[in-house]
Protein backbone atom coordinates (compact mmCIF):
# COMPACT_ATOMS: atom_id res chain seq x y z
CA UNK A 1 0.00 0.00 0.00
CA UNK A 2 1.47 3.13 -0.88
CA UNK A 3 1.50 6.37 1.74
CA UNK A 4 -1.42 8.17 2.75
CA UNK A 5 -2.59 10.92 4.84
CA UNK A 6 -5.60 8.83 4.72
CA UNK A 7 -6.71 7.73 8.31
CA UNK A 8 -7.72 4.13 8.73
CA UNK A 9 -9.56 3.34 12.24
CA UNK A 10 -8.99 0.35 14.40
CA UNK A 11 -10.47 -0.76 17.32
CA UNK A 12 -8.78 2.27 20.02
CA UNK A 13 -7.83 4.56 17.23
CA UNK A 14 -6.70 5.21 14.24
CA UNK A 15 -3.33 5.02 11.82
CA UNK A 16 -1.86 6.86 8.97
CA UNK A 17 1.46 5.55 6.79
CA UNK A 18 3.45 8.45 6.48
CA UNK A 19 6.08 6.54 4.46
CA UNK A 20 7.06 2.99 3.50
CA UNK A 21 8.46 2.10 7.00
CA UNK A 22 6.94 4.59 9.20
CA UNK A 23 3.18 3.81 10.66
CA UNK A 24 1.56 6.95 12.89
CA UNK A 25 -0.97 5.45 15.57
CA UNK A 26 -3.33 7.94 17.14
CA UNK A 27 -5.14 5.69 20.16
CA UNK A 28 -8.62 7.37 21.19
CA UNK A 29 -8.18 9.79 23.84
CA UNK A 30 -9.13 8.95 27.11
CA UNK A 31 -9.12 5.60 26.10
CA UNK A 32 -7.83 2.49 28.38
CA UNK A 33 -6.21 0.30 25.75
CA UNK A 34 -6.55 -3.05 26.33
CA UNK A 35 -4.61 -6.49 24.41
CA UNK A 36 -7.99 -6.95 22.36
CA UNK A 37 -6.94 -3.15 20.85
CA UNK A 38 -3.22 -3.70 20.57
CA UNK A 39 -3.94 -6.92 18.59
CA UNK A 40 -6.16 -5.40 16.32
CA UNK A 41 -3.36 -2.57 15.83
CA UNK A 42 -1.00 -5.68 14.88
CA UNK A 43 -3.43 -6.79 12.68
CA UNK A 44 -3.59 -3.81 10.42
CA UNK A 45 -0.10 -3.01 10.62
CA UNK A 46 0.11 -6.70 9.23
CA UNK A 47 -2.29 -5.34 6.57
CA UNK A 48 -0.73 -2.32 5.73
CA UNK A 49 3.50 -3.34 5.51
CA UNK A 50 3.59 -7.22 6.27
CA UNK A 51 5.89 -8.32 8.66
CA UNK A 52 8.78 -6.07 7.29
CA UNK A 53 10.04 -3.53 9.48
CA UNK A 54 9.15 -0.03 10.03
CA UNK A 55 8.74 2.95 13.08
CA UNK A 56 5.69 3.17 14.88
CA UNK A 57 5.17 6.65 15.83
CA UNK A 58 2.67 6.47 18.88
CA UNK A 59 0.75 9.82 19.21
CA UNK A 60 0.08 10.30 22.95
CA UNK A 61 -0.02 13.81 22.82
CA UNK A 62 -3.69 14.54 22.58
CA UNK A 63 -4.40 13.70 25.86
CA UNK A 64 -4.23 10.87 28.60
CA UNK A 65 -4.23 7.37 26.94
CA UNK A 66 -4.09 4.28 29.44
CA UNK A 67 -2.75 0.94 28.64
CA UNK A 68 -3.53 -2.38 30.61
CA UNK A 69 -0.85 -4.21 32.37
CA UNK A 70 -2.10 -7.40 29.69
CA UNK A 71 -1.15 -4.88 26.57
CA UNK A 72 1.60 -2.91 28.07
CA UNK A 73 3.54 -6.80 28.84
CA UNK A 74 2.45 -7.93 25.39
CA UNK A 75 3.56 -4.94 23.45
CA UNK A 76 7.22 -5.00 25.28
CA UNK A 77 7.93 -8.74 24.90
CA UNK A 78 6.06 -10.27 21.66
CA UNK A 79 8.79 -11.54 19.74
CA UNK A 80 6.49 -11.57 16.50
CA UNK A 81 5.61 -8.15 17.02
CA UNK A 82 8.79 -6.72 18.53
CA UNK A 83 11.28 -7.61 15.68
CA UNK A 84 9.38 -5.70 13.51
CA UNK A 85 9.69 -2.38 15.43
CA UNK A 86 12.71 -0.39 14.52
CA UNK A 87 12.50 2.08 16.77
CA UNK A 88 9.35 2.72 19.33
CA UNK A 89 8.78 6.61 19.30
CA UNK A 90 6.22 7.66 21.86
CA UNK A 91 4.67 11.49 20.56
CA UNK A 92 3.51 13.33 23.80
CA UNK A 93 3.40 16.57 24.84
CA UNK A 94 2.52 16.50 28.62
CA UNK A 95 4.56 15.49 31.73
CA UNK A 96 1.78 13.04 33.02
CA UNK A 97 2.07 10.99 29.21
CA UNK A 98 5.96 11.69 29.24
CA UNK A 99 6.19 10.49 33.11
CA UNK A 100 3.57 7.39 31.87
CA UNK A 101 6.16 6.41 28.68
CA UNK A 102 9.11 6.64 31.49
CA UNK A 103 7.43 4.14 33.88
CA UNK A 104 6.36 1.61 31.09
CA UNK A 105 9.99 1.77 29.95
CA UNK A 106 11.07 1.36 33.31
CA UNK A 107 8.69 -1.52 34.55
CA UNK A 108 8.45 -3.73 31.31
CA UNK A 109 12.00 -3.28 29.62
CA UNK A 110 10.82 -3.81 26.40
CA UNK A 111 12.29 -5.36 23.14
CA UNK A 112 13.10 -2.11 21.67
CA UNK A 113 14.75 0.82 22.26
CA UNK A 114 11.91 3.68 22.82
CA UNK A 115 12.51 7.29 21.81
CA UNK A 116 10.01 10.39 23.53
CA UNK A 117 9.58 13.24 21.77
CA UNK A 118 7.34 16.55 21.32
CA UNK A 119 6.38 16.94 17.83
CA UNK A 120 5.42 14.88 14.62
CA UNK A 121 8.48 16.98 12.57
CA UNK A 122 10.71 16.01 15.68
CA UNK A 123 10.26 12.25 15.17
CA UNK A 124 10.63 12.38 11.63
CA UNK A 125 13.97 13.88 12.17
CA UNK A 126 14.69 11.12 14.66
CA UNK A 127 14.22 8.33 11.85
CA UNK A 128 15.38 10.33 9.06
CA UNK A 129 18.84 10.73 11.36
CA UNK A 130 18.58 6.87 12.10
CA UNK A 131 18.31 6.54 8.32
CA UNK A 132 21.62 8.08 7.77
CA UNK A 133 22.92 6.83 10.88
CA UNK A 134 22.37 2.89 9.72
CA UNK A 135 23.44 3.66 5.77
CA UNK A 136 26.88 5.33 7.57
CA UNK A 137 27.42 2.30 9.14
CA UNK A 138 26.31 -0.70 6.63
CA UNK A 139 23.66 -1.97 8.57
Amino acid sequence: MPYTTEEIEFVGGKVKLLDHDILLIQYEVNRNVVLSDVIALRDLREKLLGNKEYYPIVDLSRGIVSFSDEAKAWISVNKESSQCRIIDIFLVKGFIMKFKVKLYNTLYKPNNPLVIVTSLEKALEFIENDRRQKLSSGK
